[in-house]
């Protein structure tokens, strides 16, 4: 059986756009873990392999348990490696399967999520392409995000999968910051509470243009379970500009577990959570309509009784 450092090589379980994926064995110490050998053709672009083996090394130092760690990167008789500690389970996409969630799952599910970005973020590291396919449940009910580390360009991503939750700085070939994980994290908390990805089309240019053009409705319009102060945390995340994003994965956090202790209460309110600030601008214009609606009532009451 082939092996690469102390690492023996079992199933081959996938392939991705830099490498091909094997399950294997740590012979030093016991452990299963996931081995990526970089391609030939991406191993074989020696500045290109260069930028990737040095971010991976980079994010060696990166702990935490919502993030799939990576335990080694390395080089043997020509053969780039990265050692990811492997994860059981399903993806975000396989569990929701084109059906909403149950709210407070997706809400749990959502803050564990927006834990593991602020944490990185805290660190200096930035996801860039995060979606429901490079998130996994595992079997205990947490979730592990993967590919930390492991940055790529827009030029790389090519199907619809691959760029449907990108920032939109990301689908114009910006590197983006932290506030495009938060973007990212906004379309997973959309297909978990509703059952559809928030821009999807039929090619990967089809999906840039829709995120970039595309408003999605408030989750609550698809799925009646959705609260209102839910809507106003998946809209704060989709801001097409990064001014009128939530510029932090710990606000989201917060924001979700304040819709989650309202719900874990039995409360159904419309209410934002409080660290989001006011009403979204729609429904102050229809309160600012009332109250002119009802001046104007006065108005014309008070000149009744002055004429009668």
């Amino acid at each position: 059986m082939e092996s690469v450092a102390q690492y023996r090589l079992g199933e081959h379980v996938g392939r991705d756009r830099i490498s091909d994926v094997y399950r294997a064995t740590d012979t030093t110490l016991g452990r299963t873990v996931t081995v990526k050998i970089l391609r030939e053709e991406v191993a074989a672009d020696v500045p290109r392999r260069e930028a990737l083996m040095e971010s991976a090394r980079r994010s060696v130092s990166l702990s935490h348990p919502n993030i799939a760690a990576l335990f080694h990167v390395g080089e043997e008789h020509g053969k780039h490696y990265l050692v990811f500690e492997h994860t059981a389970g399903q993806t975000i996409r396989a569990a929701v399967a084109g059906s909403p969630m149950n709210v407070r799952r997706a809400v749990d599910l959502g803050a564990q999520i927006a834990d593991a970005l602020a944490d990185a973020h805290a660190q200096g590291f930035v996801h860039g392409s995060l979606n429901a396919e490079s998130i996994v449940l595992t079997q205990t009910g947490r979730v592990k995000i993967l590919g930390f580390g492991v940055p790529a360009s827009v030029s790389e991503l090519t199907t619809p999968d691959e760029v449907e939750c990108l920032a939109p700085e990301r689908v114009l070939g910006e590197r983006g910051d932290q506030r495009a994980d938060v973007f990212s994290l906004g379309c997973i908390l959309f297909e978990m509470l509703t059952g559809t990805q928030p821009f999807a089309a039929a090619t990967a240019s089809d999906t840039g243009v829709a995120i970039l053009s595309r408003t999605p409705p408030p989750p609550s319009q698809m799925n009646a379970a959705v609260p209102e102060s839910l809507d106003r945390v998946v809209e704060h995340c989709l801001g097409k500009s990064i001014d009128r994003r939530c510029d932090s994965a710990a606000t989201v956090a917060a924001g979700l577990r304040e819709v989650g202790e309202q719900l874990q209460a039995g409360e159904r309110t419309d209410a934002p959570p409080a660290i989001f600030g006011p009403p979204p601008a729609r429904r102050r214009t229809w309160l600012v309509a009332l109250l002119i609606l009802l001046a104007l009532a006065g108005l014309s009451a008070g000149a009744f009784w002055l004429l009668r």
